[in-house]
């Protein structure tokens, strides 16, 4: 089936050669600076060599001027939608979205939409990886209330609510969670009333038996 791009009033998405070209126009000027923010943040971390984040890479960004009504933005890598097979995947799944989330909280950002339509999976020669994308829910913490379509509508934004809907997605698996994955996600799922951070996490996950 040919590839359709995703308009709405606020954005457009086009599958280019090999990058996702994101065009978002000026119609709410503080969102529109938000969004701005957004994806410079984004590729000022990109820049500072840390290797694979497990979030989307700027290729390009071009900032709009006074008089622009748009600004366009080109992210790396493509990948399609595709949940971990068994037990092994989801530990890598659940390494790469808990990276992604380190990352991003690190630049003072809740990522504000874990679901799996914001989740692609990479392939690639040797093995694929899991990478979280669309950032344009993203806030700082504390700084905006729930009002979109999400589990906790009508709270305030957390780093916690991101690790809380990684919790719930795991609740989608068919396959028999084992090891430290009940546990990981008994505290993923508690996270709103405390102060668990995702490198904490990941350092449970890596603890020896």
């Amino acid at each position: 089936m040919p590839y359709t791009p995703d308009v709405t009033k606020r954005r457009t998405i086009e599958l280019m050669d090999d990058v996702v070209q994101r065009t978002v126009q000026r119609l709410d000027e503080d969102d529109f600076e938000r969004l701005i923010d957004i994806y410079t943040t984004l590729q000022r971390l990109n820049s500072r060599g840390h290797g694979k984040t497990h979030l989307q890479t700027v290729r390009t960004l071009e900032l709009p001027d006074e008089q622009s009504s748009s600004f366009t933005v080109q992210l790396q890598p493509l990948g399609f939608s595709r949940k971990p097979e068994n037990v092994e995947e989801v530990y890598e799944w659940l390494q790469s979205m808990l990276t992604g989330l380190k990352f991003w909280h690190g630049c003072n950002y809740c990522h504000g939409d874990l679901q799996w339509r914001n989740i692609v999976y990479v392939p690639t020669s040797d093995r694929g990886y899991w990478v979280l994308i669309d950032m344009d829910e993203s806030h700082p913490p504390n700084t905006t209330t729930i009002s979109w379509n999400h589990q906790c509508h009508g709270e305030i934004l957390t780093f916690q609510h991101d690790l809380f809907q990684l919790g719930r997605l795991m609740k989608d698996f068919i396959l028999p969670l084992t090891g430290k994955l009940p546990s990981v996600q008994t505290a993923l799922l508690s996270a709103r009333t405390s102060q668990l951070d995702a490198e904490q996490v990941l350092t449970m996950m890596n603890q020896s038996e």
